[in-house]
């Protein structure tokens, strides 16, 4: 398991955020992962969803609480967006991609779900 000293490590934007609301954020991790399949991915991969869900609460503490949809166009003038509705495959990720922390999650889940790679 991965401890608030092993977030801030990697993570030093972290380094005010208090041990036990990051004990929590890592508590909160635990169902995504079966730490035998990610083997040495499992460290970088939980701190990841620890910061995508640190940046998440801020967002949401702050009242930012839209949908996460890609933007398909936009309009300078009087301003109007245009969301993508998600697919039913990205819907269930999509507030996985809602920050870089997340992607950066997706990628490596990825990669510990095909395996390795022999070329």
């Amino acid at each position: 398991m991965i401890t608030p000293a092993d977030v801030k490590a990697r993570f030093p934007v972290l380094d005010a955020v208090e041990e036990a609301q990051l004990q929590l954020l890592i508590n909160d991790t635990r169902p995504f992962f079966n730490i035998d399949r990610w083997g040495a991915f499992y460290p970088r991969g939980a701190c990841l969803l620890v910061a995508h869900f640190w940046t998440l609460q801020q967002k949401f503490d702050k009242g930012e609480t839209a949908p996460i949809h890609a933007v398909t166009s936009r309009k300078a003038g009087e301003v109007q967006l245009s969301y993508a509705p998600p697919t039913a495959l990205d819907a269930q990720d999509a507030w996985l991609a809602s920050t870089s922390y997340g992607q950066q999650y997706l990628s490596l889940r990825k990669q510990v779900s095909f395996g390795a790679l022999v070329v």
